[in-house]
């Protein structure tokens, strides 16, 4: 929610004044409503844009993450056939040097 970001609607007091008439009153008061209403419609896009992005942001790291894994079990195997050659190696020289 946006009070944990600290964002505050000011209005200055003193270049707001209502006005004493009713009718502009009424004006000034439906005006605000439009403003708020717009407000609202801003808040709304801007979280379903957000949406949108986090989901795009967790594809990228999925993706990522598997390539990651891809590499890591290729190189596992690697490793894990080198570990043989090195065993195969040893047992070769063994023979021919008893």
């Amino acid at each position: 929610m946006m009070s944990g970001i600290g964002w505050r609607l000011k209005m200055n007091s003193e270049l707001v004044h209502p006005s004493e008439d009713y009718d502009t009153l009424v004006r000034q008061f439906r005006s605000l409503q439009l403003l708020l209403g717009s407000k609202q419609n801003q808040i709304k896009l801007l979280n379903e844009k957000n949406g949108e992005l986090t989901r795009q942001l967790l594809e990228v790291h999925s993706d990522v993450i598997e390539s990651e894994r891809q590499a890591n079990a290729e190189l596992t195997n690697r490793v894990l056939e080198l570990e043989q050659e090195v065993e195969d190696l040893k047992f070769e020289i063994k023979v021919i040097f008893q």
